[in-house]
């Protein structure tokens, strides 16, 4: 607190910015010089990276970082507004299973092997003591950059949800969740979903927490829309609704700021911030109890 200086000039210059709204792109107001934005911005933080665009002038870069965790670098970025990231061949040994495989490791391929436009699990060996480390990270082969695979990162494996042996993928969730906000017209801050095996018979629990809507747009009516766009995302989830084998989704609408509030709590427990990710599959009882502590009203098929 020491080292913070008051700046009431700057303030006022804010607070002046803040006033006209944010329907207009703010960010070349309060940094006029600002030439580019970096940050991560595929698979679960996609959403996030749209959003932000809507921020930022044209003229503005936003770039991708590649994928990086505690385990090591795997990919940098090669091109500007790009989501695709080169995989640095020397940095860890990388071996790739390919998801339709299962635990299939015969079917495990090195870089050279790749395919082109499939999925594939990254496995990694480096100086740390990892030795064929599942990630559990599920990256898809874009490309060759000086023939070096380019990967784009889809989803994490455990985010997968298959209570009846449908195996919802996080990207699934995200398409149904992004698509039923599209159609309707509404602002979709950010979802979750937990498997309600509670329930006779068990069925998906979809937690949303919405901003701006159009006048007149029902609860029921996102409810029935999310339904349509899940089935599409995964016509075995589809089937199994329609079949009776797994029950109509319910949608709950979370307080204002659910979302915000979970970030906030995660990091006084210890979390680092550049270590959030989002929730998509709630599967613990902190997240569960959160969820539900913070939700509003459901909405449900009434019989």
């Amino acid at each position: 607190m020491k080292k913070i200086k008051p700046m009431p000039e700057r303030a006022a210059q804010l607070r002046e910015i803040f006033k006209q709204g944010f329907d207009e792109p703010f960010m070349p107001k309060v940094w006029p010089k600002m030439s580019f934005l970096g940050g991560i911005g595929t698979g679960g933080f996609k959403a996030y990276a749209d959003r932000l665009k809507s921020y930022m002038s044209n003229d503005i870069i936003q770039m991708k970082w590649g994928l990086v965790s505690s385990e090591g670098v795997f990919s940098v970025i090669y091109e500007n507004e790009c989501e695709d990231t080169v995989v640095i061949p020397d940095s860890i040994f990388y071996e790739f299973l390919p998801l339709d495989a299962g635990d299939d490791f015969s079917k495990i391929v090195t870089m050279a092997d790749v395919e082109i436009g499939k999925d594939y699990e990254l496995i990694i060996s480096n100086c740390s003591g990892l030795y064929r480390y599942r990630m559990r990270d599920a990256v898809r082969i874009t490309g060759k950059h000086h023939n070096a695979p380019t990967i784009q990162f889809l989803y994490r494996i455990d985010q997968t949800v298959s209570i009846m042996g449908e195996k919802t993928t996080e990207v699934a969730l995200r398409s149904a969740a992004e698509n039923t906000a599209k159609e309707l017209g509404f602002e979709l801050i950010d979802f979750s979903m937990y498997p309600d095996l509670d329930a006779k018979p068990a069925r998906y629990l979809f937690f949303m927490e919405i901003g701006k809507q159009p006048e007149g747009l029902r609860p029921k009516e996102i409810r029935f829309v999310l339904e349509q766009k899940l089935a599409e995302a995964n016509p075995s989830m589809g089937d199994k609704v329609a079949k009776g084998i797994c029950g109509p989704t319910k949608l709950n609408f979370l307080e204002p700021e659910t979302y915000m509030l979970y970030r906030d709590l995660m990091i006084s427990k210890g979390v680092a911030s550049g270590q959030l990710k989002p929730v998509r599959v709630i599967n613990n009882e902190i997240q569960r109890r959160f969820f539900f502590g913070l939700t509003e009203y459901g909405v449900e098929v009434v019989k």
